[in-house]
């Protein structure tokens, strides 16, 4: 780690000086950012389309995921549901296309 640590600001000189490129226009176009921060790993996720079986169950990720049982999985069945995977895991809601 020590040796990482002293090797990176002179592997980052020559990288910056090998790769860098100058803007074209000096001045900063970034167009702020209209989001909160929390929402950030909502939109910074992969989303896919998933039908829920009878027996509650779903394919993701080549895995075969089981829901528990109860009054809210129940109405998932025979339903279609985002899977939303982002860094932290994955989390499931309800399309929007089928209704409740």
């Amino acid at each position: 780690m020590v040796a990482g640590n002293a090797f990176l600001p002179g592997f980052v000189l020559r990288f910056n000086e090998r790769f860098a490129l100058t803007a074209t226009k000096p001045e900063d176009l970034h167009r702020p950012l209209n989001v909160k921060a929390n929402r950030l790993t909502d939109i910074l996720c992969h989303r896919e389309q998933r039908h829920v079986g009878e027996q509650l169950t779903l394919s993701y990720d080549r895995k075969q995921i089981i829901l528990e049982r109860s009054e809210l999985s129940g109405k998932l069945a025979g339903h279609y549901v985002e899977v939303f995977s982002a860094l932290h895991g994955y989390q499931l809601s309800k399309s929007r296309k089928s209704k409740w």
